[in-house]
């Protein structure tokens, strides 16, 4: 399903197209000639897909369970806000189920609830746990997003979202969707006006916007309302989010490779000279961001984090800001050799294993 829109679309189809560059699902958008019973009516009509089964399905193949959230800046009918946070109680005669029903409107499978029913929906659970998670301690709520949520694709979200600026994604306007290969959350974009130089896009914008400034620091949230989701991976993985954003800074938002981009959505705009201010201000982002990051990552050494079930030990750490190799050994007093198992690499973290019965039992990390 396509959506027109009287606005002219600029820059919130440069902003879209850098979270699919990025890799994150966001809709495809074109500009129409909308002419009404023959009459032109505006030659520049901002045509943008609405998330639901075609774009989920085009990105997974199989559809999941997607969820928008529209919130609002307090409680209001059946509303409240769609920050993921706990909404609390029955209000204004609707139950509490209900409330995360029209926070959180599901748009794919709605067979499997309705706003009628106070059966809670897949939101409701996620955010409950997600609250549990976090008053039990940073690696409580590490293992709680690891288990539940995929860490990859939210983090470079939040980058791009980040990267980009929004003025309202930390309390509506974005989606939550919960795939239905592996059952992790994720998020997708919504609404990108007034980004890349607009309201809250500035190029000095602050890459932790959204965290909970009573804990974090002033970071310029608007009238600093904060995003539960964001903060948490905030709290859980900073390290990884600043590696990940110096990553993406540098390869795909990086202003060579997005040159020809902007310029062909200029030309496709009518109007190549739009292309201009863009590029100045993706520049600008750009030299700030490796500014603020590249000094964090290199004091930041990576941490080696382990996992074990019956059939494998599970080995991540980091791989921008510092390089490093993993080696391991039979006693903490070596000899210390090069772990040799296949590792993979999704752009921020690298992930290796080994089996149990393997005679490494320590290991570590040894910068290069």
């Amino acid at each position: 399903m396509l959506t027109l829109q009287k606005q002219s679309g600029w820059p919130q189809k440069i902003s879209f197209k850098l979270f699919q560059q990025a890799g994150v699902p966001a809709p495809d958008t074109t500009w129409m000639d909308l002419r009404i019973n023959g009459c032109p009516y505006n030659s520049r009509a901002f045509a943008i897909e609405r998330p639901g089964s075609d774009l989920v399905e085009r990105w997974f193949g199989e559809v999941g369970d997607l969820f928008k959230s529209q919130g609002f800046t307090g409680d209001e009918g059946p509303w409240s806000w769609g920050d993921e946070r706990l909404i609390v109680g029955a209000l204004n005669g609707f139950t509490k189920a209900q409330r995360y029903k029209y926070t959180y409107d599901r748009v794919t499978h709605k067979y499997k609830s309705s706003l009628e029913n106070i059966i809670p929906d897949m939101p409701q659970r996620m955010i409950e746990d997600l609250h549990v998670a976090r008053g039990k301690g940073k690696e409580a709520l590490r293992q709680f997003l690891t288990e539940n949520f995929d860490i990859n694709l939210t983090l470079r979200y939040i980058c791009v979202i980040n990267y980009v600026g929004t003025f309202d994604d930390m309390f509506q306007n974005h989606y939550i969707y919960r795939r239905a290969d592996n059952g992790l959350w994720c998020m997708f974009p919504w609404d990108m006006d007034n980004t890349l130089g607009g309201a809250f896009g500035e190029a000095d914008a602050h890459p932790f916007r959204g965290v909970d400034e009573s804990r974090y620091g002033s970071v310029g949230n608007r009238s600093g309302w904060w995003n539960r989701i964001k903060d948490s991976f905030f709290i859980a993985f900073p390290d990884e989010f600043m590696q990940m954003f110096f990553h993406l800074n540098n390869s795909v938002l990086a202003p060579e490779n997005l040159r020809s981009l902007v310029q062909d959505a200029a030309a496709e705009y009518g109007s190549p000279g739009a292309a201009n201010s863009t590029l100045n201000h993706i520049q600008a982002r750009h030299n700030y961001l490796n500014q603020f990051l590249a000094p964090r990552l290199a004091s930041t050494p990576p941490q080696l984090h382990i996992s074990s079930s019956d059939t494998r030990i599970t080995l991540s750490w980091s791989g921008d800001g510092v390089q490093s190799v993993l080696e391991s050994a039979t006693s903490p007093r070596g000899p210390w050799s090069p772990l040799v198992e296949k590792s993979e690499f999704d752009g921020f973290h690298f992930q290796t294993s080994v089996r149990p019965d393997s005679q490494a039992r320590f290991f570590r990390l040894k910068s290069q």
